[in-house]
């Protein structure tokens, strides 16, 4: 298969895939929370604290639409920003209590839009799903720090 064929066919995988997104937004439509401040939430309830540019980077969100997640949920007293003890620059972000409890009512709500998902497939789906999806994680992440070590290099 010509390198060209490959690219059509990733792009059509990365469209379905967002298409699957979308519908995983809207089955999670009844919280009061856009997709992006999910992620935000659920990224704090794995990693516990964040600075807005890890959000950023782990997210790849724009500065500036980030800083209007961040602001928006902190408004909401789902994050609380407090000042770094190590940059006084920066703020380290945590989810409130608040927070905590809302973030496990949303990792429940899309682990149970996944799993009637996953329930309509057999075992040998499931199967071939998992072994697909541990190629893309590997393929994806010798990508990203191919270009992590390409924006380190253009950095100087």
């Amino acid at each position: 298969m010509k390198l060209d064929e490959k690219a059509s066919k990733l792009r059509n995988f990365m469209a379905l895939l967002s298409n699957y997104l979308n519908h995983i937004q809207k089955k999670m439509s009844g919280y009061p929370f856009n997709f992006n401040e999910i992620r935000i939430i659920l990224d704090l309830y794995d990693r516990k604290t964040l600075t807005a540019v890890e959000i950023e980077e782990s997210l790849d969100l724009d500065k500036g639409y980030a800083s209007r997640l961040i602001r928006n949920l902190a408004e909401q007293e789902v994050i609380r920003k407090e000042q770094s003890e190590e940059d006084k620059r920066s703020f380290d972000l945590s989810l409130t209590s608040k927070g905590r409890k809302i973030a496990k009512e949303l990792l429940q709500a899309y682990l149970n839009i996944l799993e009637r998902d996953l329930e309509k497939m057999n075992d040998t789906q499931l199967s071939e799903l998992d072994m697909a999806l541990s190629v893309i994680q590997k393929l994806y992440m010798e990508i990203k720090e191919q270009q992590d070590q390409d924006k380190e290099k253009s950095s100087f």
